[in-house]
């Protein structure tokens, strides 16, 4: 072969594809690791844009790597739902380590703090999402459940 086969696009079901995937998120994740541990004050705008990069990313996930109801997953095979939860897992982490600086800000009728009502929204409702997930699995480990052979 002198020319590789063109790529097949992330919506085809690959053996490569949840590792694309988790690279772009997890290089993203990095990005967020940095950019909080950096001492000095950041523009609010630095936020949003890395924010903006985590919300490409979560559309980039493609159906087949979604996290659903234990009903949609009933067949799909235990190393594919880990792979799912992982996804969806580091994501909503990422979102609320990114927004956790400003969860707590001053009250959102606070005129000069209501730019961080976004931030305080995020991070509540993806550490509520992580712990939906967490109660899915724990469902799903449970006799009878369709993580229940993995011993998780």
């Amino acid at each position: 072969m002198t020319e590789l086969p063109p790529s097949r696009p992330l919506t085809t079901d690959t053996e490569v594809c949840y590792q694309v995937i988790k690279y772009r998120l997890m290089r993203c994740y990095g990005q967020v690791i940095e950019f909080v541990h950096i001492i000095e004050p950041q523009p609010y705008e630095e936020v949003l844009k890395l924010d903006l990069k985590l919300l490409e990313i979560h559309q980039m996930i493609p159906p087949h790597l979604e996290f659903g109801t234990l009903d949609e997953m009933k067949n799909d095979l235990s190393s594919r739902i880990m792979e799912k939860f992982i996804l969806k897992c580091f994501w909503h982490k990422s979102v609320c380590i990114l927004h956790r600086k400003y969860w707590d800000s001053a009250p959102s009728d606070t005129p000069e703090n209501g730019q961080w009502v976004y931030s305080r929204k995020s991070s509540l409702g993806s550490a509520i999402a992580m712990l939906e997930l967490q109660n899915i699995m724990h469902q799903a480990a449970g006799p009878g459940g369709c993580m229940s052979k993995m011993k998780w």
